[in-house]
């Protein structure tokens, strides 16, 4: 758990055993094996309420090891997750036309890549926005999908992970889950009363 002050800690279930494991950072996410922490590393002089121009960039911990790698090293780098397999990690920045897009880089901060928006110098109908809640990958590793302002979208990508076949906005609404087949999302609409309807991966109504 993350505390007001940036303060990374674990904690067993029943409360006991709390551990200190990492100071200033944001967003941290674990990989799927519970080996690794990826988050973004605020500056060494950050206190609250400060703002998060000076960040450091986003660091890989070694939960086994106890070791901290930085992997990338723009303070506009943030919200990083890790591919199912942990050999990537996904996250946004700004594209060097200043759209916040994602991009990939090896969990060993090799390879760096933009994945959307690529190009782009002005927001239009076919750019992909960045979540606004953590986003889940689909059980096969092959999907991304996130709510970004009531809108859900999915990110389709290619085997190797370093390109984006697809990004398409499947629905409205927000808190999308895949089922346990990995073929169906489930969406919590924006009606009142709030009501939850299932989609594909194309977006399509499922009964």
């Amino acid at each position: 758990y993350l505390t007001n002050e940036a303060k990374l800690f674990s904690i067993n279930f029943d409360g006991a055993n709390v551990a200190a494991i990492a100071d200033k950072v944001m967003s941290p996410t674990i990989s799927a094996d519970e080996r690794f922490l990826t988050y973004q590393k605020l500056a060494d002089n950050w206190q609250s309420n400060d703002y998060f121009e000076n960040s450091r960039g986003i660091f890989v911990f070694d939960l086994t090891t106890n070791k901290e790698q930085q992997i990338t090293n723009r303070a506009e780098d943030f919200a990083p997750i890790f591919s199912l397999k942990a050999t990537k990690i996904i996250f946004n920045s700004l594209s060097p036309e200043g759209l916040a897009s994602f991009f990939v880089v090896d969990t060993t901060g090799n390879n760096q890549k933009q994945l959307t928006n690529i190009g782009q110098k002005f927001v239009t109908i076919t750019t992909a926005p960045i979540p606004t809640e953590q986003p889940s990958w689909s059980p096969n590793g092959k999907y991304l999908i996130f709510e970004s302002d009531n809108e859900i979208w999915l990110l389709e990508f290619a085997s190797d992970l370093n390109s984006i076949i697809r990004s398409q906005r499947i629905s409205f609404g927000k808190s999308p889950r895949w089922g346990d087949d990995g073929k169906i999302i489930s969406v919590l609409t924006n009606t009142t009363p709030q009501n939850i309807i299932n989609v594909d991966a194309n977006g399509n109504p499922v009964r």
